[in-house]
């Protein structure tokens, strides 16, 4: 009886070690799409799941991780929106009254964040100063923004 019990413990651990949270990762390229922050707000509202970045235009900080950004879509599928709030036609006030019921702890650019159902469930925040690309790797693979789609063949 012991014997069994042992093998069937130690079957299933094996059986939960082999279904960890590693997936299929796309090496598609991936995409950023400018958007308002209506257009965002609408995304909220209908309880899309997506990652968006809220920027400006002559933030160094913005321009910098945009950058990165960039060549790390080259070979990672993600879709990231870009809301440039200093295009908004509104004072940097009233975007805040649009964004803090959505991202409480935004207040400051870029800040960039993963929604899920029209939820906030991640904020990725600098580390020691700034987001680099195996800290933006870390954040992609937690949440599998760069899962690869399944084909029905």
């Amino acid at each position: 009886m012991k014997r069994w019990i042992l093998a069937a413990l130690s079957l299933s651990l094996i059986l939960c070690g082999c279904a960890s949270s590693s997936y299929k990762r796309s090496t598609e390229r991936g995409e950023i799409y400018k958007i308002s922050l209506a257009a965002m707000l609408d995304k909220v509202q209908r309880k899309d799941t997506f990652a968006v970045m809220l920027t400006q235009t002559y933030c160094g900080y913005c321009q910098d991780f945009e950058e990165m950004l960039t060549a790390y879509l080259k070979d990672h599928d993600i879709t990231m929106y870009n809301v440039i709030l200093d295009e908004e036609e509104a004072t940097p006030q009233e975007n805040l009254e649009l964004i803090r019921p959505v991202f409480p702890d935004f207040g400051s650019t870029p800040g960039i964040f993963y929604v899920e159902k029209g939820v906030e469930k991640s904020h990725l925040k600098p580390k020691d100063g700034e987001i680099d690309d195996s800290l933006l790797d870390e954040w992609v693979q937690e949440y599998q923004l760069d899962r690869k789609e399944e084909s029905n063949e």
